[in-house]
């Protein structure tokens, strides 16, 4: 198989991973902690495997910026308990780490995967387009047929 259908293929991980993180933890944490590690880990793939950052000045604003970055995501995914106004008892949105967890981290690993093909194998977009959109739709597919079907819950 091509390098360009398994980009497709690492992004339909990512994404289906991605529905099963915002389900199991919610969305605005999710998203939150899925965008931010996308963030870390591409910008380390970058400086650590595409020798991106050369300088010192590079590497240090760099990982200055990593640190600045986990912690604004891990303080801006912190959620305190919320209020129910009718009844005035405490409640929190149910959040499924167990699922949730390894979900958000293998979608992140996945997202950045995507990422890395396209800059190590200098691909070429305009020859990327089919064979990518063909392992997006052969993973949807897939994954798909393991979950079996969609119901509104």
């Amino acid at each position: 198989m091509d390098y360009r259908f398994f980009n497709g293929f690492f992004w339909c991980a990512g994404q289906f991973l991605q529905f099963t993180t915002l389900k199991a933890i919610g969305i605005s944490k999710g998203y939150l902690l899925s965008t931010g590690g996308q963030l870390i880990l591409n910008s380390l793939t970058g400086a650590f495997i595409f020798s991106e950052w050369k300088t010192g000045m590079q590497l240090s604003s760099g990982c200055i910026a990593v640190i600045l970055l986990t912690s604004g995501a891990a303080l801006t995914a912190f959620k305190e308990k919320s209020k129910i106004s009718d009844n005035n008892t405490s409640s929190t949105v149910s959040e499924n780490w167990k699922i949730g967890g390894p979900a958000l981290v293998f979608s992140t690993i996945f997202y950045c995967v995507y990422t890395v093909i396209s800059t190590w194998r200098g691909l070429d977009f305009k020859a990327l387009i089919f064979p990518q959109s063909l392992g997006m739709v052969i993973g949807a597919l897939l994954f798909g047929l393991r979950k079996g079907s969609i119901t509104k819950s």
